[in-house]
């Protein structure tokens, strides 16, 4: 009995870590996103490279909503 305690334990655990993960990267996600307006907007960089920050928020965006379910899915397991 004590062993599936343990598991379960293990199993939320890491469930946490994924669902932090997902959180994580999703901050970094929406900063990486507001500095592509604002390194414009302050003439930092051009226009093409404020477009290929965008295009790369939105890979981790798609990054960020796989963990997401992966992390619900791992909560649910658990």
């Amino acid at each position: 009995m004590e062993r599936s305690r343990t598991v379960s334990g293990g199993r939320r655990r890491t469930a946490m870590g994924i669902s932090m993960a997902a959180f994580l990267l999703a901050v970094i996600g929406v900063l990486v996103l507001a500095s592509a307006g604002f390194g414009y907007r302050f003439g930092w960089w051009g226009v093409r490279p404020a477009f290929t920050i965008l295009r790369v928020s939105v890979y981790a965006a798609i990054v960020v909503a796989a963990v997401g379910v992966i992390a619900a899915i791992a909560s649910l397991v658990a």
